[in-house]
């Protein structure tokens, strides 16, 4: 069954998940768009509350107060403050994706190096055989190397007898 996204109003299929609320963003994206839509709009709820509140002027000796007129005080919250306020979480939101971003890549890189380790180690092994893989025929090469004329007298022997037919003594 498909939703509609109530942040970009795109379709999308939910993800199974038996526990908690239902999903209605399509995407962590679109989760994170919204949050900071509601902490700016929350913001601005809150600095018309504070316009309509009337403040009592404060040089003024007057004990009955002095009222500011509240389209004046909203005047005085102008639109380039709010626009810095938005500038200002847009700006946290993207400084927070990209640490969460730089985290993954650490990790990824750190995974990387312990691969890398890994394969390097294989490659060592692989070039340099132990005595325990050489087998019979490895020492036998070792030798070779070592002492040609012995091993050769000795490979001849062996062979001579493994091919000379057995005698059965009865």
């Amino acid at each position: 069954m498909q939703k509609l996204c109530t942040q970009c109003e795109t379709l999308f299929t939910p993800k199974e998940n038996s526990r908690g609320s239902e999903q209605i963003y399509c995407s962590p994206k679109c989760r994170s768009n919204a949050a900071q839509q509601r902490m700016i709009n929350k913001i601005k709820e809150n600095a018309i509350k504070e316009t309509r509140q009337p403040i009592v002027a404060e040089n003024n000796n007057n004990i009955s107060g002095n009222r500011i007129d509240t389209q004046q005080r909203a005047d005085n919250f102008s639109p380039d403050i709010i626009r810095l306020m938005e500038l200002n979480f847009e700006t946290r939101n993207k400084i927070s994706e990209l640490e969460l971003k730089n985290l993954y890549l650490t990790k990824e890189i750190e995974e990387l190096k312990q691969e890398i380790i890994n394969l390097e180690l294989e490659l060592q092994e692989a070039e340099s055989p132990g005595e325990e893989n050489e087998g019979m025929l490895g020492g036998i090469m070792k030798q070779f190397k070592e002492d040609p004329v012995t091993t050769i007298s000795f490979a001849s022997e062996l062979i001579n007898n493994l091919l000379k037919p057995k005698i059965n003594a009865a």
